[in-house]
């Protein structure tokens, strides 16, 4: 059973959404530094890319409507898209967030309280691992799982362009704190997620893919300050235990599977302190979202926000027959990513009650 009391967990969830709304409330009087790799204004240019929200008319919901003594049978259509729901930070280096104006300003009020719930460990390092890596090729980070803050323009621009024929609209909070892992213990000891591994479709969960271009080991020691090793090795990572370290050298490939931990932590039930992701979507009958799984873009994909130049929307692959093409170019300098998180919706306008969907 997990250590905290439920009145530590309420404290703690409270403390999220106070800093959620702090956020939102106070995001504009932020003056960014030179220092921050990811303007909003870069968000929300990535979230109009029409081809990660993938809209299809998939059917037709029928409604009976009725008013008073006459009713009749309406109909809505049934939409499906991904919507830019979460941005994902992986952490290796405090020292330079990708979105600086926004991390910065929550770690001081949450770390120290983390520094409490830690037992003692430092923010930014795990009982299983260091912030920089070791010999064994163990590298820890953080995450933040934030709502993405272009979800706003998203929402004004994209969905008023689908209005007529139907869209989803996430019920997510922009700026909202859904998980932030310096606050969750179990998130440094994994004494909880340990168990979890003795069921085969957690234990089989992995970031697998075929390296698509010619760079090795050799090559990579020759990337300088980068500090990672390009390997030939196809695994990336598990997905379980979902705790901050890594057996993986390469921080890149890492920061991949560390985000779709974090994902998963958001969208289902565990022992971990967070918030889970509405399944909402506003006033429309949904199809939940389901959880995002590695390997299938039908649930979720990903994009890549930071470092810049890569804005394709894919799920990250589980499958040794996929190729995972990246080069030094793709690998960031203060070790630190920023992906955004696409989950699929599927939804009808309600236009009474509800019949059947074809």
């Amino acid at each position: 059973m997990n250590k905290l009391s439920l009145g530590s967990r309420i404290a703690i969830s409270c403390l999220m959404a106070i800093c959620g709304k702090v956020m939102a409330v106070d995001v504009k009087s932020a003056i960014p530094d030179g220092d921050m790799k990811v303007e909003i204004f870069d968000l929300i240019t990535d979230t109009m890319d029409l081809a990660c929200v993938d809209y299809k008319i998939k059917g037709v919901c029928f409604w009976l409507h009725c008013a008073g003594p006459y009713c009749r049978v309406r109909t809505s259509s049934v939409v499906s898209h991904y919507n830019p729901d979460v941005i994902v930070e992986t952490v290796s280096n405090r020292e330079a967030y990708p979105l600086t104006w926004l991390t910065k300003p929550m770690s001081q009020v949450t770390d120290p309280l983390a520094r409490g719930l830690n037992h003692g460990f430092d923010v930014g390092t795990g009982v299983r691992g260091s912030p920089t890596g070791t010999a064994t090729n163990k590298n820890f980070f953080d995450t933040n799982v934030y709502g993405n803050p272009a979800l706003l323009g998203f929402r004004d621009i994209v969905g008023s362009m689908l209005s007529l024929s139907g869209f989803c609209n996430s019920d997510v909070m922009p700026f909202n704190p859904y998980f932030v892992s310096t606050l969750d213990p179990e998130w440094r000891m994994g004494l909880l997620e340990a168990p979890l591994l003795v069921l085969p479709s957690n234990f089989n969960r992995k970031i697998f893919a075929k390296r698509g271009d010619a760079l090795s080991g050799a090559i990579g020691s020759a990337l300088g300050g980068y500090g990672d090793i390009v390997q030939s090795s196809e695994r990336f990572g598990h997905i379980f235990p979902r705790i901050g370290s890594i057996v993986n050298p390469n921080r890149y490939t890492g920061s991949t599977v560390i985000a779709q931990r974090a994902a998963d932590i958001v969208t289902s039930w565990s022992a971990h302190i967070y918030q889970k992701l509405p399944d909402t979507a506003g006033t429309a009958k949904v199809w939940a979202p389901v959880p995002p799984r590695e390997g299938d873009g039908e649930t979720a994909k990903w994009q890549r926000n930071y470092p810049r130049g890569k804005t394709e929307c894919k799920a990250f692959p589980a499958d040794a027959s996929e190729e995972f093409k990246y080069s030094e170019d793709d690998f960031s300098p203060t070790h630190n990513y920023l992906y955004t998180l696409w989950r699929r919706y599927e939804c009808c306008a309600r236009r009474g009650k509800f019949l059947y969907r074809i």
